[in-house]
């Protein structure tokens, strides 16, 4: 048993000690790339994702660091972590090598929770599929359809600012909270056919379950960065009033995209002209199940809402 618990020790250490510091710093394949300042042992630059407001620590360091498109940081226990700077590299990534750049696990089941199996969480041949029966709906001549909506939209968005600002002039905007409600309002018309109508009235159910998701938290900067260092299984287990509200807002946006996918369908056996939003589309091509238009729904209302809010998790 003394041997045993040894030879346990001893390999636990060898394990530890090739984690934190001979593959990061010597072995690694990035270590000669240009690296972000801040550096801290054990949890490497992840302390910027608690810094406000988020993305500011790595614009600096986008300014600060001598680059040629790719800086290196890292994460807890020194995982590598890219941050990329040109229009090139970008390109790379999300275009021409995307299929060679798949999502991280953890990060595919962490934001599963959120967004089901929608064309985000997808990889490969299924990604492929997905990709070629959603384009259509993002065709050019489609999209220059939608020009009222998005015109429309943005009138209203001017009108509710100007509306805010009636009182007192001087005043200072979170104009992160206009942008998202905005943002939910295109994407219920162009991508849903309906007019959630949030910057009018902020009490829709859709719009309180993703608020209470999206809303900034240092409760939920550490949700997210637990599920770097920790399996969900885990996670999930702790008496965590968190755990909880994800599951009843996750499940509500589940029930809401249901519900609309249902009426949907419904509307359209007794419509005399096809509609041109992007559910409607999907639905047409019988490419998808109910389940499957649930998720990209979800996806679509996520993707789009996440691009307008200071959520910590965006770091």
């Amino acid at each position: 048993m003394s041997l045993f618990l040894a030879s346990f020790i001893f390999i636990s250490l060898i394990l530890v000690l090739y984690k934190l510091i001979f593959y990061p710093f010597f072995l690694s394949p990035l270590r000669h790339l240009p690296q972000g300042r801040g550096f801290w042992p054990i949890v490497g630059h992840a302390w910027i994702l608690f810094q406000r407001p988020a993305g500011q620590p790595h614009l600096n360091m986008m300014k600060d660091v001598e680059n040629d498109g790719v800086i290196l940081t890292r994460g807890v226990f020194h995982t590598d972590r890219l941050i990329i700077t040109s229009p090139a590299a970008l390109a790379d990534v999300l275009v021409h090598k995307s299929y060679d750049m798949e999502k991280p696990p953890w990060a595919r089941a962490f934001l599963r929770k959120f967004l089901g199996d929608g064309l985000l969480m997808t990889e490969g041949d299924e990604h492929k599929h997905h990709r070629k029966q959603i384009l259509p709906a993002f065709r050019f001549r489609h999209i220059k359809e939608l020009y009222p909506v998005f015109w429309s939209k943005s009138i209203e968005f001017c009108e509710a600012v100007k509306s805010a600002l009636k009182e007192d002039t001087s005043q200072v905007l979170e104009i992160g909270h206009y942008s998202t409600q905005v943002t939910l309002d295109i994407i219920g018309l162009a991508g849903l056919g309906r007019d959630i109508g949030s910057l009018r009235n902020s009490d829709d159910e859709l719009i309180r379950n993703y608020e209470e998701i999206l809303e900034p938290t240092t409760e939920k900067a550490v949700y997210f960065l637990l599920h770097l260092i920790m399996p969900p299984w885990l996670i999930g287990m702790l008496p965590w009033r968190l755990n909880e509200r994800v599951r009843v807002t996750t499940a509500n946006l589940k029930r809401i995209c249901t519900d609309f996918v249902a009426q949907k369908k419904l509307k359209m056996k007794n419509e005399s002209q096809e509609s041109v939003d992007i559910l409607s589309i999907m639905i047409r091509s019988n490419d998808f199940s109910d389940d499957n238009l649930v998720d990209q729904l979800l996806t679509f209302l996520a993707a789009g809402l996440v691009q307008n809010t200071t959520w910590s998790f965006a770091g």
